[in-house]
C-alpha cells in the first residue's frame, strides 16, 4: 500500500514510518526543511518536501505535494503544531498557561 504521512520526521512520525515500511508498505511523507528530509529516508520513506499550512492553496497557487496525494492508499495525519508554552519549572498551570479567552456572550 502506498501511504502519505504528515509529521513524519517528529518522533512519532519515525515510528509510524519504520513499522509501514517493516509491513511492506511504501511511505511518503511531507518534509518542510531539508533536515525533515533527510530524517524521513532515513527512516526508510521518501520524502516529499513541502508545508502542510499550503495545503489551502488552490488552483495554480496549489502547492505540487499535492499531487502525491491522488497516487496513494492511505493518509496518516502524524503532525502537530508545537510550541513553547511558559516556563520548563512549572508546578501550577495558573502560572504557566495563559486564561483562556471568554466565548460567552455578554
Amino acid at each position: 500500500m502506498d501511504v502519505f504521512l504528515t509529521g513524519g520526521s517528529g518522533s512519532a512520525g519515525g515510528v509510524i514510518i519504520r513499522r509501514l515500511v517493516a509491513d511492506g508498505n511504501t511511505v511518503h511523507a511531507l518534509a518542510r526543511s531539508a533536515s525533515a528530509a533527510k530524517a524521513v529516508a532515513a527512516a526508510g520513506a521518501r520524502p516529499v518536501r513541502g508545508d502542510l499550512t499550503d495545503a489551502l492553496r488552490t488552483g495554480a497557487d496549489a502547492p505540487a505535494w499535492l499531487n502525491t496525494l491522488d497516487d496513494v492508499d492511505a493518509v496518516v495525519h502524524a503532525a502537530a503544531y508545537m510550541e513553547f508554552w511558559g516556563p520548563t519549572n512549572c508546578s501550577s498551570s495558573a502560572t504557566c498557561c495563559p486564561p483562556a479567552p471568554c466565548t460567552r456572550p455578554r
